[in-house]
């Protein structure tokens, strides 16, 4: 079973501005969902365009990863370049599991 945390003020990819080929991209943390065992984290993500040149539409990503890389710095900026990285592979919205990674 999940609950929701209420911790999108202290995930630290809420408004991080990630530069990708798609232009660049405001991660906005709308909820965080924890397991009652706590090792996984569900964030679901709208990605906002700020490119004025790209004129895309926000994007939606529903993202799993273990809960103890969100306090890691360095495991959140891989974070970051895996959602980089999904933002320039695919279009639309999406799911992305880091949990097995």
């Amino acid at each position: 079973m999940a609950t929701v945390a209420h911790l999108s003020d202290h995930v630290c990819l809420d408004r991080h501005v990630i530069g990708t080929a798609k232009g660049e991209w405001l991660i906005r943390v709308n909820a965080v969902l924890e397991t009652e065992d706590a090792d996984n984290a569900a964030l679901q993500l709208v990605l906002e365009n700020v490119s004025k040149e790209t004129g895309s539409a926000n994007r939606r990503l529903y993202l799993v990863v273990p809960t103890l890389t969100l306090e890691i710095p360095q495991e959140r900026v891989a974070i970051a370049r895996r959602i980089r990285r999904w933002v320039e592979t695919t279009s639309g919205n999406g799911f992305l599991d880091l949990a097995g990674c």
